[in-house]
Order: structure tokens, then C-alpha cells, then sequence
């Protein structure tokens, strides 16, 4: 783990773990590369597109499906109409929603990382530009949604990250401050949502995102190990958003 030092970092009004911990999904609390990848190449190849390397498709993961099925198919055919792209995209809506659990599953460890997080007191929460009834899906199969106290999906609100909204109506629901808060990503949107908010933000190692986009784009800390979360949520509050 590479944390900046505790004197290096700005003192915050309590020692304590932040009040409100907000994790971004794909690529953060769940490896879901491989369902979206196959979902997306499925869609393509029943509208007669070629099919995409699933690193091409997961490098296109974060800003919503729309944004995901738009760019692929962009890739695949870079004449393809509005009308064509909205074809593929409920084609991929449709067996993503049937097939978000073949292979996805929670980070190694992460688990235990919640449930610590839990007994520190914290209340957690997801911020995610996926669809809520894939979101509410994969969270509830893989037994954890009764640990989050609050989800917001990319489609309840008309903006979706890195529009700071749905993450400022997570602190006023909590009633939480912007320095009491943590948002955990692996991506450059997440960086630019919490920045947004005013909200320090956490950059995990093991999603497609690379250490030196999220450092670049103002990441607070990177964690590389999902054990060590709980750690650096506590300290994230002590730093402003953009330091690391």
C-alpha cells in the first residue's frame, strides 16, 4: 500500500474513520470485466458488428452503458447511426441483465474489507453510473446489499458522474460533510466526482484504471491491497481532495 505519510497529510477534525465510505462498482467492490465484455461482443455480433478484445471493451468501462455500447460500437463501425447504436444498446441491456452474475463476483477479500469497515462504524454507501436493476442485482447475488445504506445507479438521477450529484445527495441523505466522507474508485471519473463534492477520494490498484491517470487526476491515496482499506479510510479524511 502506498499511503503518504500521517504527518504529510492535513489534520481532520477527529481521528476517527470517516462517517460515510462510497464506493464506486465495476472495477472497485466487483470484477464484473468479464460480463460486460461478453455482454457487449454478444450485442455486437447480433447487429453483424465484429466482436471487440475484452481489453479494448473494458477500457471503455465507467461512464455508463450507453457510453460503453457507444464507443464499442464506434470501434466496429465508425459510420454506425444513432439509431444503430440505440439497437445495440438494448440488445446488451437485455442479456446484460441475464448474465451479470455468470461471471462477476466481489474483489478477493473484499468482504472481510466491508464487514470491517461496518464494525468501525462507518456507513457505506454506492455510487455507480451502471442501470439500478443490474446494480441491485449483482449487489443482492453476491449478498451484500443489505450492507450498503444507500445506492445510487446511473439512471435515478438525469446526470450521472462525474457529475457530483448523486454523490452530494448521498452526504445530505447521510448528513454528512464533504471532509466526514470518502469515495473509493479505481477511475479517473470517480477522481473528478469527488473532486467535484469537495470529497477526498481513494484510488484502488486492481481495476482498470492505472495508478499514475487516477494520481494525475488528484486521487487522495492509492491502495493496491483490499485489506487495506479499512486503514485508509480512515485516513483519507485528513487530506483535501487533489493532495497525494
Amino acid at each position: 500500500m502506498r499511503i503518504a505519510p500521517v504527518d504529510a497529510v492535513r489534520p481532520s477534525r477527529s481521528d476517527s474513520i470517516s462517517r460515510l465510505i462510497v464506493f464506486d462498482l465495476d472495477g472497485t467492490l466487483v470484477d464484473s470485466a468479464g460480463d460486460l465484455a461478453s455482454a457487449v461482443n454478444e450485442a455486437l455480433f447480433r447487429h453483424g458488428l465484429r466482436r471487440l478484445g475484452d481489453a479494448r471493451i473494458v477500457g471503455f468501462i465507467g461512464e455508463g452503458a450507453r457510453r460503453l455500447v457507444e464507443r464499442s460500437v464506434r470501434v466496429a463501425d465508425p459510420d454506425a447511426s444513432s439509431d444503430r447504436i440505440d439497437q445495440v444498446l438494448e440488445t446488451f441491456s437485455a442479456h446484460y441483465g441475464e448474465h451479470c452474475l455468470d461471471q462477476t463476483g466481489l474483489y478477493p477479500g473484499m468482504l472481510a474489507a466491508i464487514d470491517g469497515l461496518l464494525r468501525e462504524g462507518a456507513r457505506l454507501g454506492v455510487l455507480t453510473n451502471k442501470p439500478r436493476r443490474p446494480a441491485e442485482r449483482i449487489l443482492a447475488g453476491l449478498g451484500v446489499r443489505d450492507r450498503f445504506d444507500h445506492l445510487i445507479a446511473g439512471d435515478d438521477l438525469p446526470t450521472r458522474k462525474p457529475d457530483p450529484g448523486g454523490l452530494n445527495l448521498l452526504l445530505a441523505r447521510t448528513r454528512c460533510a464533504p471532509d466526514e466522507a470518502v469515495l473509493v474508485g479505481d477511475s479517473v471519473v470517480d477522481v473528478e466526482t469527488g473532486r467535484r463534492a469537495r470529497v477526498p477520494v481513494v484510488g484502488v490498484g486492481w481495476g482498470p484504471g492505472s495508478e499514475a491517470e487516477l494520481r494525475r487526476a488528484g486521487a487522495c491515496h492509492i491502495v493496491d491491497r483490499v485489506e487495506d482499506l479499512v486503514g485508509l479510510c480512515a485516513l483519507a479524511g485528513r487530506c483535501e481532495p487533489g493532495e497525494g
